[in-house]
């Protein structure tokens, strides 16, 4: 039986070297639902995005990426971005690159289920499926003995920070795969894929020895990145869904890039001392160099060629925050990045770190839009001020974000007598609801986000019997001349959860100028399989959108009373479009 309501509640834990690399807290389900939304697109704030901003149609949630360091040369760039994480991401109790921010070295991430007794390394605790092996990725599978509770999938992290879910090759999916040998000559097997079909292949051993398999992750274009220096940290226990509340013990897991090799043999390398990112080579001479601080694991600068005549460096600053009555630092913030000109980024507020706001009672069984609970949180305020003395100010609101025709059933908790769902449709998220760009030489300009009320249902509901529930959601981006763009997505669960749908831009609030619809290729209709992959997970998660094709086949454009057409005719097996029609009307 779920018992959602269960409170959690932390435990500060202390290391030897007198930092505190987080809190050792315990989670239940309900906290970890931003996780199984599994939705990691994004779209520009509205205009240009100076400050590395993008909020996700889903959630309404901002984030920030920046890319530092882009060092060109023969073969693959040198790339160091930093990201902010949002609340569908795992986290571990080790701090972030920097601080608040994460360095997006490419790798695999997963949960894994922990015994804290025998502490065993990650080579032993990352086995998969019923056969509890060390095959884990000839025999791709969920870890062993995962649950939806508590395991959240794998996600695979690119050198820009993109996100995406790798899948078990399906059965049905007979598509090309790489055609490669490994050390031994033999053929290389490829058993698992992401939606956007990078291919992940097998390397017998781990690059820093711990035991068991790695992986060799192929991008569309060739280039290869061998993923095999396994990592482990702690991370939250979570309260099982039971009346005794027993508690599952996990670890976060890594396996970071080593090397990206492209496919004429030029290389970049990547060099670790324990779990730390220390350096950056590559075949054409090209080095980068990280330095950490030696009270608490963040980067503190970051040196371009070193010992050369093109030696330049960033330098990190961060505010830390420490336990009361002691020098003992338990996190920190990234708030100012000093470029080699002598320009700088600044941060300050709230720009990352937000726990989605929650409500004792949305889990409940009759709770179906926004309006039905408050939420108390007050706005949180973050500025950024970029190199060339521009200041963005963004104002985040707490809100609440609904799911429509979800599978979720309803229960009596035996322990508090009251109604909970199993998948509850409504959920918290802190939206963007103000943008305001000023600074030296530039007029003050600000744009506004208005969210519509989050409506949610359950197929069990009387309007899903009758398909009249509400599944479409907007975001209204008015501009600073006034000017209002609608984004129009769906919230309906299975494959067309977060597909835009529309959008409609006016001049001034209520002139419509311009209509563009989408339309999508049935998922099992197409030259594509009809299944790409499994996701290993089940119940708490929409996986048709995660294993699913449905690229867009139509998109129509209306404006000033013309008719604007662009039709698919014609995909490949991979769900590109091969022959393309655009049509219009003829003038008047």
């Amino acid at each position: 039986m779920r018992n959602w309501g269960v409170a959690a509640f932390a435990a500060m834990g202390v290391c030897a070297s007198g930092a505190v690399h987080g809190l050792a807290k315990e989670v239940t389900p309900q906290m970890e639902y931003g996780k199984t939304i599994k939705d990691y697109q994004s779209v520009s704030a509205a205009g240009d995005s100076p400050f590395g901003e993008s909020i996700n149609p889903i959630t309404g949630e901002l984030s920030f990426s920046q890319a530092d360091i882009v060092l060109e040369g023969t073969g693959p760039a040198i790339v160091l971005t930093r990201t902010t994480k949002t609340q569908q991401q795992d986290k571990s109790y080790d701090s972030p690159v920097f601080g608040d921010w994460d360095l997006s070295i490419p790798r695999i991430e997963t949960m894994l289920r922990d015994d804290p007794k025998t502490q065993k390394p990650a080579g032993e605790n990352w086995r998969v499926g019923i056969a509890n092996t060390q095959q884990r990725c000839t025999r791709f599978d969920a870890p062993n003995l995962a649950m939806d509770e508590w395991w959240h999938g794998y996600d695979f992290v690119t050198e820009d920070g993109a996100r995406q879910l790798l899948l078990k090759r399906a059965v049905e999916n007979t598509a090309p795969k790489p055609t490669m040998r490994d050390a031994a000559g033999a053929p290389m097997v490829f058993p698992a894929l992401t939606l956007s079909h990078w291919q992940i292949g097998c390397l017998p051993n781990t690059a820093n020895g711990e035991a068991g398999e790695a992986y060799l992750a192929v991008s569309p274009d060739g280039t290869k990145y061998s993923l095999d220096y396994l990592v482990q940290a702690d991370t939250s226990a979570v309260i099982e869904d039971d009346p005794d509340a027993n508690r599952i013990h996990r670890k976060f897991a890594t396996m970071f890039a080593t090397r990206i090799e492209d496919r004429f043999g030029n290389w970049v390398r990547y060099h670790y001392t324990g779990k730390q990112l220390t350096q950056i080579t590559a075949k054409d001479g090209r080095s980068v160099r990280l330095t950490w601080g030696t009270e608490y694991p963040v980067v503190t600068a970051i040196t371009v060629m070193p010992g050369t005549a093109s030696e330049r460096t960033w330098r990190y600053s961060y505010s830390f925050a420490v336990m009361g009555g002691t020098n003992i630092i338990t996190s920190a913030k990234l708030t100012g990045v000093q470029l080699p000109d002598n320009s700088r980024w600044t941060y300050a507020g709230w720009v990352a770190d937000l726990d989605p706001p929650s409500h004792q009672q949305q889990t409940n069984c009759d709770i179906r839009n926004g309006g039905q609970l408050s939420l108390s949180q007050g706005d949180r305020t973050a500025t950024v001020t970029a190199p060339s003395g521009a200041i963005g100010t963004f104002v985040r609101s707490a809100a609440w974000r609904g799911r429509s025709y979800v599978s979720s059933t309803c229960y009596r908790d035996p322990v508090t007598n009251h109604s909970q769902e199993t998948n509850p449709p409504l959920f918290g998220a802190w939206v963007l609801t103000q943008r305001t760009v000023s600074g030296p030489g530039l007029p003050t300009r600000t744009w506004t986000y208005a969210h519509s009320q989050a409506q949610s249902s359950a197929l069990r509901d009387a309007c899903a019997a009758v398909g009249t529930c509400a599944e479409e959601a907007f975001v209204d981006m008015s501009d600073p001349d006034g000017h209002r763009t609608r984004l129009v997505y769906s919230t309906r669960w299975g494959i067309s959860e977060g597909r835009q749908l529309r959008s409609e831009v006016y001049q001034a609030e209520s002139t419509l100028m311009r209509t563009t619809t989408y339309t999508y290729a049935p998922h099992d209709q197409g030259p594509w399989p009809a299944r790409i992959g499994l996701t290993r997970m089940t119940q708490r998660t929409a996986i048709d959108k995660l294993e699913r094709l449905s690229p867009v086949v139509t998109t129509t454009i209306v404006q000033q009373g013309r008719t604007f057409t662009s039709s698919v005719e014609a995909f490949d097996v991979f769900g590109r479009s091969t022959r393309v029609v655009r049509r219009s009307a003829p003038a008047p």
